[in-house]
């Protein structure tokens, strides 16, 4: 019997493997790194010209960062420095730049429990922590051409300077991550990210999807209404090696940074299989059901009609959305979500019920996790409580498997046509 090491949780997990089981490991291109990546602000005029262009005195400026919460893995204990230096070089102390927490719909937490959040910026700069639902600090700023009223963090759109520090990396539906769309979904309202995320079951809503991805176009149609300045984005590889840091016009880092990201995780395939084990990645892409999904959506483009996908994510917060659970008690099937939706009715929390519907409709899929089983259930998942066993058992039963394992499905996206 042979092993593999699959991430989950922060601890990982053996995987046994039955002698001639007929196993494909899937996992995104190697890349050589040649150095540590940095921004040399030194040559940077924008925020110089910047300042310039605002034509006020240094001490009344105020500048707002945006920061992902603890489900995005950002390197911020190396990229925040340096931006901090660059920007207090101008004169500009630190009561006057404050840190808004881009949670979305994320239930928001208090900023100073938040651990991802490098200690020196809870000591010495102010925090909000955004909620959507926070109507008082929420402004209107108008609609885009697909009909999305936009409402943004009202006390960051009164910052002078506006910057985005996130990461760029392949999302399931939105094409990419980073760029303005930690403000123009972070610091949203939830009107806002609703009407967005209608878009999201339209074929070319997709991973590493950009142009013609209707949900991504109006995401960059929202930031053009929040006057997001700049973007700091990092690209990470799949072993979390820092690849690139890009600095400059959200538009332009963007840009940069798609085919970098492309060529970091677009994945040939060669054909299908019967049966995909699909790690998420561990955490905190697994930190619960919510954002490991986005590894179910990758495995089952390349699991055959009627297969099978096991999710493998520790899930140590549960499904990371009391809405979803509380939707999924009337159903019984995928099919009446579905149908549910048809009729007009769509909610964010409950949307991931609909993105494991579609999927369930064509193919069967297991979780093995920390999660509790009768919750899972509830979730119309099958709970898979011992891996290895249920790997043997499988075995035994039809030993001509073909068996894919994706060590980490959020970013290991397959390419069409391969």
């Amino acid at each position: 019997m042979k092993s593999i090491h699959l991430k989950y949780g922060k601890d990982g997990y053996i995987l046994g493997l039955p002698d001639g089981l007929n196993i494909t490991l899937i996992h995104p291109p190697f890349q050589k790194i040649s150095e540590f990546p940095k921004v040399n602000y030194e040559d940077d005029q924008l925020l110089k010209n910047k300042i310039l262009d605002l034509k006020k005195n240094i001490s009344d400026l105020s500048i707002g960062i945006s920061i992902n919460d603890k489900t995005r893995p950002v390197p911020y204990q190396h990229l925040l420095p340096d931006l901090l230096k660059h920007i207090h070089s101008f004169g500009i102390d630190n009561h006057q730049i404050t840190f808004f927490i881009a949670n979305g719909t994320h239930i928001p937490e208090e900023p100073k429990t938040q651990t991802h959040i490098p200690d020196f910026i809870k000591a010495n700069y102010e925090i909000i922590s955004h909620n959507c639902d926070n109507r008082t600090n929420i402004q209107y700023l108008g609609v885009t051409s697909r009909g999305t009223p936009v409402f943004i963090n009202r006390l960051f759109m009164n910052c002078d300077i506006k910057i985005a520090v996130g990461n760029i990396e392949p999302h399931h539906f939105a094409g990419y991550s980073g760029g303005v769309k930690s403000v123009a979904i972070g610091l949203a309202g939830r009107e806002t990210i609703l009407k967005n995320h209608k878009l999201l079951v339209t074929d070319e809503a997709k991973a590493c999807n950009f142009l013609t991805n209707p949900l991504r176009q109006d995401i960059e149609e929202i930031g053009t209404f929040s006057s997001l300045d700049f973007c700091l984005n990092s690209i990470k590889d799949s072993e979390n090696n820092l690849i690139q840091v890009l600095w400059g016009n959200p538009s332009e880092v963007l840009n940069k940074a798609i085919p970098i990201v492309d060529s970091l995780f677009l994945t040939k395939i060669k054909h299908k299989f019967d049966v995909v084990i699909a790690s998420a990645g561990g955490y905190p892409k697994d930190i619960n059901l919510y954002q490991a999904q986005k590894a179910v959506t990758n495995a089952a483009k390349i699991t055959k009609k009627s297969g099978l996908v096991v999710l493998v994510a520790e899930c140590r917060e549960g499904s990371g959305s009391l809405a979803y659970e509380n939707y999924m008690k009337k159903f019984s099937s995928p099919f009446e979500i579905i149908q549910e939706y048809e009729q007009g009715k769509f909610e964010i929390g409950p949307h991931k019920a609909l993105q494991f519907a579609f999927i369930q409709t064509q193919l069967k899929v297991g979780l093995f996790s920390s999660m509790d089983t009768e919750i899972v259930k509830s979730l119309l998942l099958f709970p898979i409580s011992n891996l290895n066993n249920y790997i043997n058992e499988m075995f035994l039963l039809n030993k001509n498997l073909s068996v894919a394992i994706m060590t980490d499905a959020v970013i290991t996206i397959p390419k069409e046509g391969a």
